[in-house]
């Protein structure tokens, strides 16, 4: 376990990626790499607080009202600082430079707020083979005195990368959305990447403009998958946490561009299914569900 006593400048943690790219980069030019060892990552900063002005600046980049709980997509913006940390590891064996939001799993077991001492914890693990490379799953766990507040594994993939970890389950999204009636259309700018990037320091190359993220092996510049999540979590956040919701993505949403969103109640879980109003092809499919064993829930 690696304890750092503050939550690390997102400055110093991509001059660690930036160096990480380099090095790595440069040992396989020579013809030097050697074969790295999938090893778990444990990283810690025992207080964090969440300043209120983030709270301010998130309302603005999604249009939503003020809220004194932290939204979710919000919880993972503070920590992804620690998460960058620990991907700039000697020991991580990919690089992060140009990786790819998957998916991502989140329990909110009781409220964030703004002004308030946390503990946040970093695990890097589950490396997985891929048909394109290389998953590695990086889950974030924030708590206090009384236990765990929120948990949430986002799985990255590396383009390219074959390291020889065990085959991953290939996910798949083959369903028809030619009858799918869109409750919402959203319409992203070029600028909604650079925007989220200044709320969440995300300065991944892929999302900033066009010709980086051809750099990088992209037919163009892409939408964050946290900002899809964050679009599709608007309105519909319960208020006392108390819920779970999973985001998978598909097809990557190049910006500008339309997206058509259906939203279906099954039971207690909402399922939200993003796909492009031209391409009908599915950007992303989330859910949304109450934790029926968590406190002070509110139905949704």
């Amino acid at each position: 376990m690696t304890v750092l006593q503050t939550m690390p400048t997102l400055a110093a943690s991509y001059g660690h990626v930036l160096a990480q790219f380099a090095k790595k980069n440069s040992a396989k030019a020579i013809g030097r790499a050697q074969q790295p060892t999938l090893q778990e990552l444990h990283y810690e900063v025992p207080t964090v607080v969440i300043e209120p002005e983030k709270l301010t600046d998130y309302a603005k980049v999604f249009g939503t009202d003020l809220s004194d709980q932290v939204p979710a997509v919000l919880a993972h913006i503070t920590g992804f600082p620690l998460q960058l940390q620990a991907m700039a590891d000697d020991a991580f064996p990919l690089n992060t430079l140009g990786m790819i939001h998957l998916s991502q799993d989140t329990r909110y077991l009781r409220p964030i707020a703004a002004g308030v001492a946390y503990r946040y914890q970093c695990t890097v693990s589950g490396y997985r083979q891929h048909k394109h490379g290389t998953t590695v799953e990086v889950t974030l766990n924030i708590s206090d005195d009384q236990g765990e507040l929120y948990a949430a594994t986002s799985v990255y993939l590396a383009k390219g990368a074959q390291l020889g970890a065990e085959p991953v389950e290939e996910r798949g999204q083959t369903r028809d959305v030619s009858s799918l009636v869109p409750q919402q259309q959203w319409r992203l700018l070029a600028d909604a990447g650079r925007q989220y990037a200044r709320l969440s320091g995300d300065m991944n190359p892929i999302h900033l403009n066009k010709l980086a993220a051809k750099v990088f092996g992209m037919k163009g510049q892409l939408a964050h998958g946290m900002y899809l999540a964050g679009r599709a979590l608007v309105g519909r956040e319960p208020k006392g946490a108390g819920f779970r919701y999973q985001i998978d993505f598909f097809s990557p949403v190049l910006l500008p561009s339309s997206v058509s969103v259906n939203v279906q109640q099954n039971g207690g879980v909402q399922e939200l299914i993003g796909f492009g109003t031209r391409s009908q092809k599915i950007h992303f499919v989330a859910e949304l569900e109450s934790l029926a064993t968590a406190t002070d829930t509110q139905a949704f």
